[in-house]
Order: C-alpha cells, then structure tokens, then sequence
C-alpha cells in the first residue's frame, strides 16, 4: 500500500507547478525512514517547483543532518544536471539554493563542500 501511495506521489511531483504537495510527501521529513520513501518517489524525475518546494520542506526541518543528506542526494546532483545540460541555472532551483541558505551549516556539509571535493576538471580554490 505504501509503494502504491508514493508511486502516485511520484507522478504528481513529476507534473508539479504549483499548489499543494500530497499529504503523504509532506509527512516524510517526520519519518524515521525518509530517504527509503524518497527513493520511491524518484527526485531524479521531479519537476523544478517540485523541487523547491521539497527543498522549503526540509529546510524547514529541524533535523540538519537530514537537510544536508537531503541537499547531498537530492538538490546537488539536480543542479549539476540542470547546470550541464542548459548551461544555466533554472530559477526554481536557483530559489532553491537560496532556500537552502537558511540551514548554513547543512548547506556548507552538504553543497559547497562536496563541490569543492568533486574538482570537476580543476581543484577549488578560494577563488
């Protein structure tokens, strides 16, 4: 019954534009078993509304280990897709980002740092 319920949810936050998210999506950051249901719901395929408006979810959360394994899964590699395929930045995740902020130190631990670690093609300086 579970899967079924996040396989829906799945579909509705593939075709996000705006309103309210599920019920069942936004329970997930009070359960103890939230990446295995976020998992279900497949981030790769959300929409980018759909991703900022996860992306307030969590930083709303007060778990900051959860936020900054949630940024490390789920927002980071969105925008290194976003930002290789088109060349920019779409403004939903760039809203995103800056929603992010609001958790510093999850945003540092899981964003900037395994930025500056993966040195695609040249080492991060302090440049």
């Amino acid at each position: 019954r579970v899967i079924e319920v996040y396989s829906s949810v799945k579909h509705i936050m593939s075709n996000y534009r705006s309103g309210r998210l599920p019920k069942a999506f936004t329970i997930i950051p009070r359960l103890s078993q939230w990446e295995r249901l976020l998992t279900l719901t497949d981030p790769a395929s959300w929409s980018a509304a759909a991703l900022y408006q996860s992306t307030r979810l969590f930083a709303a959360a007060p778990d900051s280990r959860m936020t900054q394994r949630f940024y490390n899964l789920v927002l980071l590699p969105r925008i290194r897709d976003d930002i290789a395929e088109f060349k920019r930045l779409n403004v939903h995740l760039y809203n995103a980002l800056r929603k992010a902020l609001f958790k510093p130190a999850a945003f540092f631990k899981g964003i900037i740092l395994p930025l500056c670690d993966a040195g695609s093609g040249s080492p991060c300086t302090l440049r």
